[in-house]
Formats: structure tokens, sequence, C-alpha cells
């Protein structure tokens, strides 16, 4: 296990990693259709590179469970998979240029890559499950989401600037310097990932089970449910992600930079959002911001189809980006609160088989979601006088709407939370998150358990040692002990004891031992 310092130095150096991904992500993720479009490629066609390379790569996500029992090294995996993403980049680069007409050419070499990214994703999960104390979780990924979002959206108008600059000229010329730049910064991240720890993986023979067993089990289990849920609505939201590129640059003839304005607005949002989400993540638990952001983003495309509709030119240029900026915020909760979901869920050791399960059904949403607004953007083409891509963002928002209120009432809260009692005999209650049962630790607020101060704690008189609460997993236990004696009056007014004791009680617990800072009722 690691130390308070080895830990801290993982989570800065995550952190560059981190940026440094994003440079690549926004470099090319947001692109490949303005590449597939710049190439010829037809509605269809631009919406198989969203579908396509998705679904493959989590088909051979599966790949990655069998791969985990042989594993060494988990960073080293993850370091030789990010040095051969940024290889397959280099043909992507040159197909422009020596193979104009062969869209599936490059459509086969961007599922490769999807594919490694995809491949590498439930390992780094599982990484950085064993590397982030639970406690910081919602505010560490907040906090490392914040510069992710940052320099994803440097990238994203970066790119949009010279694609604009390059349009006139050679389109295809600026397409090989942002991927250029993209595979170098998919270097540097590769060199970042070398220099964090190497943690051994909990591995369980007892805790394998099959494909066909989690189905069985999907709709008796909390995490089942959530990937149902997730699975859906991604089937959803993909029946108009693949067409809003094409709606910008087709049916509204928007320039590079004015796409790269638009795009970049919800990154604006969503990183200077992203912190405030993760500290409510720790506040009040990961299915309370699901469920918020699970309805805020039923009204995305549905704006979208209002601000179609309704306006034109400028205003409605101005009235994408204000809309966009809604979507940041709304998906940046929402994907902040389900990846914690998933760490909240899931057992160390299950992870990568539950993450590449999840995938699995996400990839198959995706592909589905796509098929079908293809079906509609080419069924209704011509038929009414708008744009039959405003008709796939309706059914969209629609399905949206009813996936979310079917499947959020179903969801429980999985993280522990702090759920204050106001001024009755105690001051909080714990909910350990249950896994074999349901137990329940109740720290007194009393003055005959509690000190006066924080840092008289160790002198507290020693009482009887009880038993450890019977539960499987202890995630943390939080304490709160007053500043003064004047403040006994104020109890919301309070401090907590510092991390590097919590991380110490917490290693005392999983060893057995009760630490004597803490009472039991």
């Amino acid at each position: 296990m690691l130390d308070y310092r080895e830990t801290e130095r993982n989570l800065k150096t995550s952190v560059k990693d981190g940026v440094f991904s994003s440079l690549f992500t926004g470099f090319t993720k947001s692109y490949i259709a303005p590449l597939a479009i710049a190439m010829k490629a037809s509605n269809s066609m631009v919406a198989l590179f969203s579908s396509i390379p998705e679904l493959l790569a989590n088909v051979f996500q599966l790949l990655t469970i069998n791969a985990s029992k042989h594993i060494a090294s988990r960073r080293n995996m993850l370091v030789w998979a990010n040095l051969l993403q940024a290889l397959v980049w280099i043909p992507i680069i040159l197909v422009p240029f020596i193979a104009k007409d062969n869209l599936y050419l490059l459509l086969a070499l961007v599922s490769i890559s999807t594919i490694i990214g995809q491949f590498m994703q439930p390992i780094w999960n599982s990484y950085m499950g064993d590397i982030v104390p639970d406690n910081e979780r919602g505010r560490f990924f907040g906090r490392r989401n914040f510069w992710v979002g940052i320099f994803t959206l440097l990238s994203t108008v970066s790119a949009g600037l010279v694609l604009n600059h390059y349009s006139g000229l050679n389109p295809f010329a600026g397409f090989a310097i942002i991927f250029a730049v993209a595979v170098v910064a998919r270097l540097i991240s590769a060199y970042y990932k070398s220099s964090m720890s190497d943690i051994a993986m909990q591995k369980s023979s007892s805790e394998e089970f099959s494909l066909w067993q989690f189905i069985i089990k999907m709709n008796r289990t909390n995490y089942g449910i959530f990937v149902l849920y997730i699975t859906l609505l991604k089937f959803a939201v993909y029946i108009a992600t693949p067409f809003f590129a094409i709606y910008m640059l087709r049916e509204l003839g928007f320039s590079y930079w004015q796409f790269a304005a638009v795009t970049s607005s919800s990154l604006v949002s969503s990183f200077l959002v992203m912190t405030l989400w993760g500290r409510f993540i720790d506040w009040k638990g990961t299915r309370r911001v699901l469920a918020i952001t699970g309805y805020l983003v039923v009204l995305v495309p549905i704006l979208w189809v209002v601000a179609g509709t309704g306006s034109a030119g400028t205003s409605l240029f101005f009235m994408l980006i204000a809309i966009e900026a809604f979507s940041g915020i709304a998906w940046a909760g929402f994907d902040l609160s389900a990846a914690n979901f998933i760490f909240d869920s899931v057992r160390p050791e299950k992870r990568i088989r539950c993450i590449a399960y999840y995938n699995l059904f996400i990839g198959a949403g995706i592909f589905l979601g796509t098929a079908l607004g293809s079906f509609v953007v080419e069924y209704f083409h011509s038929m009414f006088s708008f744009s039959s891509i405003l008709i796939a963002f309706m059914i969209s928002g629609t399905l949206r709407l009813i996936v979310s209120l079917l499947f959020i009432p179903r969801l429980k809260e999985v993280r522990l939370i702090e759920v204050p009692l106001g001024h009755t005999l105690f001051h909080r209650i714990l909910d350990i998150r249950p896994r074999s049962g349901f137990d329940i630790v109740i720290i007194d607020k009393g003055p005959d358990i509690i000190p006066r101060k924080a840092e008289s704690l160790k002198k507290a008189v020693k009482q009887p040692k009880p038993a450890l609460p019977k539960c499987s997993t202890i995630d943390i236990i939080k304490k709160n002990v007053e500043k003064d004696a004047h403040k006994r009056d104020r109890p919301e007014r309070q401090s907590r004891l510092d991390q590097k004791r919590v991380d110490t009680i917490m290693d005392e617990l999983k060893r057995g031992r009760y630490p004597k800072e803490f009472r039991r009722n």
C-alpha cells in the first residue's frame, strides 16, 4: 500500500498525464468527422465513424479480462498501449494524401486507435482506483477533469483555427498538423504514466463470473441497473450525437472556427463546474448528481431543435454556443458521477471485468443508436421544410427522458455520505457501503466523548475497546470535533481530522485494529 507522500506524487503525475492525454483528445476526437466530411463522406458514412470504432473497441475490450490475469504490470501495459496508439495516427495523417477516396481505410485505422484506447480503459480505471483514496475520488477527479477540460478546450480551439487557416489552401495539410501535435502529446502522456508507481493488482479467482451470469443478474443488482440505464441512455444520445457536426458544417454551413467555437463552449462550461460537481458528489453522493444531471441532458437536443427552427444567422450561432455551454455543465456532472458510481459499486478485484462488461453494453447502445439515427435522417430526408437531423434530435431528447424516468428512481446510493441529524443526541450517522449486509456506525456528539479541541484527541480518556463494525469494506470513517468550548452550541462549525490522519485510521481498521480516537456508541 502506498504511503501518503507516494500517493500525493502519483496523483500529481496523473494530472500531468491527463493534461497531455486531453491534448491528444482535443486535436483528434472532435475532428475525425470533419476529416471524413472533407473527404466527401456521406451522412451515413460519417455516422459510422462514431459507431463502428466504439462497437469494435468495446467488443475487443472483453480480451482485457483474460489479459489482466497475465499482466505483470498495469502501468507498463498502459505505457505500451499509449505508444502503440500514437504510432497508429501516423498512417492516419497520410491517408488523405495517398488514399484520398479510401474512407474505409481511414475507418479501419481510426477503429484500431479506438480499440487500443478502449482496451486499456478498464486497466486504467482499475489502476487509478487503487491509487486514489476512496474519500478523495470526487474531489480528485473533479480537479483532474478541470485541467483536462482546460487543455481539451485549448487544443480544440487551436485545431479549429489551424483548419480554418488552411481551409482555403489545403485543408488536409491542416489536419496533418493537428494530428501530428496529437501524436507528440500522446508520447508525452506515455512518459508521465511510466513515472507513476507500479501497484500490484488484487486478483481473486473466486470473483470471476461470465458475461452470461452478469446479464442474468443485471436487473436484480444496483450495478446491473446502472449499466442498463447508461446503455439505454447512450442509445438515445447517439441517435443525435453523430449528426451535430454534420448539421453545423453541412446544413448550417459553419466555418471551422465557428464549429470549434460551438464545440469548445461545452468544454469551457464543463471545466468551470467540474470541481464543484466533484465536491457535491463527495457531499451528497453519486446518485444525487446522477439523478440531477440525468434529467438535464434530456434538454440538450430539444434546445437544438428549438434553435434550429426559430433562429438563423448570427443569432443561431450564439444560441448554439449557449446551448452547448449548458450541455457542458450537464454532461460534466453526469460523466463524473457515473465514473464515481462504478468505483463505488465494484470491488477492486472485480473492476476490470465489470468495466469491460459495462463498456460492451455501452458500445452496443452507441451502435444501435447511431443506426437508428442514420435511418431517421435518411428516411425523413427532404420530407419536411426543415432538416431531418432535427427530427433525430427530437427523438433523442424524448427517449432520454423516458429512460431517465424509468431507471433513475431504481438506483441506490453506494457512496458513504454524511447525513446531518440536527440537534439530536447524535452528530452524524455514517452510511457504510453495504456489500454483505447493511451496517450503520453512529458517532456520539456528547461532551463526554468528544473533547474540546482537535489536538486533545490523543489525551481523551481511554474507553473499553469495542468490537469492529461488521462490514466487508469500510470506505472511510469521518469524525467531527469541536474547535473551542465556546463553539459547542454551534455543532455545524467543527473541524475535521486532516487527510493524513484519516489515512492512518483506515490503515489501522484494515489491519483489524480499532483506532483509539473513535468511540462507538
